[in-house]
């Protein structure tokens, strides 16, 4: 079996089943977006809070919201609200049209998704490896050697790679394009 790990990425797990990546997404709720307008006007507010106390700011927010402060604030969570429902209604509109696929189509969709890309450092042990391990028979002990020798590389040196990577990288992303066009649900 399959777990989503993120948008586009699913990984091998015994227990669990392989869910939709491309499924439309439900809408944040009117507080969230309140939340989200209203963020910097709570740090101003509260000028002990800072953005890595999010779970403080989202008490305050949550106080404003249940507690209008003032009319500004109703017509914020209104505003939310409003935004809210045109979303939730564009998310109902595509969910009429989304049809949720098997678990064998799912399967057969895993394996058709693109190859991912490599990083430079790939393509340098592909070019190396084999030199190395000839001489030395172990696995561990070449990719030391390579490490040490990529380490020791000048940007010159790392350049080809940087080039090959970069090509992987727009084939990756051209055939994730193709890929996302054949399976994403549009109005």
């Amino acid at each position: 079996m399959y777990q989503i790990v993120s948008k586009f990425k699913m990984v091998k797990n015994s227990n669990k089943v392989l869910k939709d990546p491309f499924r439309p997404k439900r809408p944040a709720s009117a507080f969230i977006r309140f939340y989200l307008n209203n963020r910097d006007y709570i740090l101003k507010q509260n000028r002990y809070l800072n953005l890595i106390k999010q779970n403080k700011m989202v008490q305050i927010a949550s106080q404003y919201w249940k507690y209008c402060v003032s009319d500004s604030m109703e017509d914020e969570k209104d505003t939310a609200r409003a935004q809210t429902d045109q979303e939730e209604a564009k998310y109902r509109q595509l969910m009429s049209k989304y049809h949720a696929p098997s678990q064998a189509e799912l399967k057969r969709r895993l394996k058709e998704m693109p190859k991912r890309f490599r990083v430079n450092w790939n393509f340098y042990v592909q070019d190396n490896f084999g030199e190395h391990y000839v001489k030395m028979r172990s696995f561990g002990g070449v990719i030391k050697v390579l490490a040490t020798k990529w380490r020791s590389l000048s940007k010159g040196g790392k350049r080809p790679y940087d080039v090959k990577s970069r090509q992987d990288r727009r084939r990756y992303e051209k055939e994730m394009k193709k890929f996302k066009a054949k399976y994403i649900v549009k109005l």
